[in-house]
């Protein structure tokens, strides 16, 4: 409910700058272009709109991942664990699970870090599988969400500009009794349908990649992790053996008992 009160309040309020300044312009030659009632519109009318289709949650997670969150940093953090995570599954195999207690967490990714510490308190893998496969859920449908969001932004932000475009154009035709005011009232209003092409090109699609490199980043990080996982499960540790000869034993040793009772 917040979500649809503000974007209504921010498109609307927009257009209504836009119809009231629409003809206002102190800039002369090349700089007229810069007509900031139109960039106003077209800059913040697909925002509003965003929050007309979703929550502020959503908007809010979509806006950080676009603008804060490099994929470039992301698949480096993967490739380095990536790295990390081969020494530590031969270590695993030589020195056991006190490997991951001996690990800690500062020089590993967010989602690395995860996996040893539930590793360290001796998780089932099986278990901690399921986990991850959980996380990688969660974040992909954040980021199809994402997408998504910014997807309608990118076609909806040109007929944002046309609504601006019709505004001009009414205030042109209440205008018609000065033939002077047409030439500029005209050039004025296209502005918005010029600036509403030019952030869906310049700014919007570049935003939508840029938001599908990271789904692809975060997608190979997360199925790198399962199938370092996997690896450890198939591999068996230093441990393994051991505690399966601590079980014949144990098993030999029931064995002798109930001889030497019969």
């Amino acid at each position: 409910m917040i979500s649809k009160l503000l974007g209504s309040v921010m498109l609307l309020g927009c257009l209504a700058i836009v119809y009231l300044f629409e003809g206002s312009t102190f800039a002369t030659g090349i700089l007229r272009v810069l007509h900031w009632p139109a960039i106003l519109l077209t800059g913040l009318g697909p925002i509003a709109l965003l929050f007309l289709a979703s929550d502020i949650r959503t908007v809010a997670v979509t806006l950080w991942d676009a603008f804060f969150v490099s994929p470039d940093k992301c698949r480096r953090r993967s490739e380095i664990d990536g790295r990390e995570m081969a020494k530590l599954a031969e270590q695993f195999y030589t020195s056991g699970n006190r490997v991951f207690e001996e690990a800690g967490t500062k020089r590993f990714g967010p989602m690395l870090a995860r996996i040893l510490g539930r590793l360290a308190e001796r998780v089932p893998l099986a278990d901690v599988t399921e986990l991850v496969r959980n996380e990688r859920e969660k974040v992909r449908t954040e980021l199809e969400a994402a997408i998504a969001l910014v997807g309608m932004a990118v076609r909806l932000s040109p007929s944002v500009g046309m609504l601006g475009t019709i505004l001009g154009m009414v205030q042109l035709l209440s205008s018609m009794q000065d033939p002077a005011q047409l030439g500029p009232h005209m050039s004025l209003a296209l502005f918005t349908t010029f600036y509403g092409l030019f952030f869906s090109l310049a700014f919007w699609t570049p935003v939508l990649h840029r938001l599908e490199r990271m789904l692809e980043a975060e997608t190979q990080s997360f199925d790198r992790a399962l199938q370092w996982i996997d690896v450890l499960n198939r591999r068996k540790s230093s441990d393994y053996f051991s505690e399966m000869a601590s079980l014949k034993k144990a098993r030999r040793g029931k064995a002798g008992d109930r001889e030497r009772a019969a």
